[in-house]
């Protein structure tokens, strides 16, 4: 009924599992919706059909996703006191004429809390996603099986961060944002005095979390950018996540052999 290219291989950046199969005889339907059951039923309970770009020519998209697990946090370099440093700096400024001596303390203090860098966590979590790409040749149909996973910043529980932490996540972000997204929306990132002084303005924990929502939102419609951006947050890992991460790949491997049988199961019951 089908054929197959090879073994399952795991040949695109980061080590997803791929594997194409061609078929002939088979009703395109049928295919669709034996993947969309079996891709469910490998990694959630749901699953549709996704016509986001793939920059491929391809019939039908079938994705499902797993809910998120939560992964080694990472670490980056940030300002614990910078917003405090920065009022500090300026609160000693504007009264260095009646005190000058304690205005030029208060400034010195400010400015070193200012420029005072330490390493904080990261959150961070790991999202499996299935994907089918489907074409029709002249031959019959030639399915694309991808299994691949993803990393992402946990945005519920930087909500739970002191906001200088939440502060600095943003502006982590966003720059990778920039750095990588491809909807030409390019973001501000201020993390001078003044950006440090008006981040005051702002201090919600919610307001926080949307912003990193959307920013990540922009680096998931394409599974190349959020490929890479996974890539940029590996980075940040212990070695002991990464580790972690690139044993968890390995069953995903095996869950693609599986998920493959278990579709031409269902196609060859629909011939008899």
């Amino acid at each position: 009924m089908g054929t197959d290219d090879g073994r399952t291989r795991r040949d695109r950046p980061n080590g997803a599992a791929v594997t194409k199969r061609e078929y002939d005889g088979v009703a395109i339907e049928d295919l669709r919706r034996g993947m969309e059951r079996h891709v469910g039923e490998c990694r959630t309970d749901d699953a549709t059909t996704d016509d986001r770009e793939s920059g491929e020519s391809v019939d039908h998209r079938i994705v499902a996703v797993a809910d998120e697990r939560r992964v080694d946090d990472g670490t980056i370099e940030y300002r614990p006191y910078g917003p405090y440093g920065a009022m500090a700096l300026v609160i000693g400024f504007l009264f260095m004429l009646p005190t000058i001596f304690l205005s030029l303390v208060l400034s010195g203090i400010g400015y070193y809390y200012y420029r005072r860098t330490d390493r904080t966590t990261l959150p961070i979590v790991e999202q499996d996603v299935v994907r089918a790409d489907v074409s029709t040749t002249d031959d019959g149909i030639t399915v694309t099986y991808v299994m691949d996973s993803f990393v992402s910043v946990d945005a519920d529980r930087v909500g739970d961060l002191a906001w200088p932490h939440r502060l600095a996540i943003l502006n982590y972000a966003t720059r990778w944002h920039n750095s990588l997204a491809n909807d030409r929306v390019h973001r501000d990132v201020d993390d001078t005095i003044m950006g440090n002084l008006t981040a005051w303005a702002n201090r919600n924990a919610d307001s926080h979390v949307e912003t990193l929502r959307s920013i990540q939102h922009g680096l998931d419609r394409e599974f190349e950018t959020r490929r890479e951006y996974s890539g940029l947050l590996r980075e940040t890992l212990p070695e002991s996540g990464v580790a972690n991460l690139a044993a968890h790949r390995g069953m995903l491997s095996r869950e693609l052999t599986d998920l493959v049988a278990a579709v031409e199961t269902d196609l060859e019951r629909e011939r008899t």
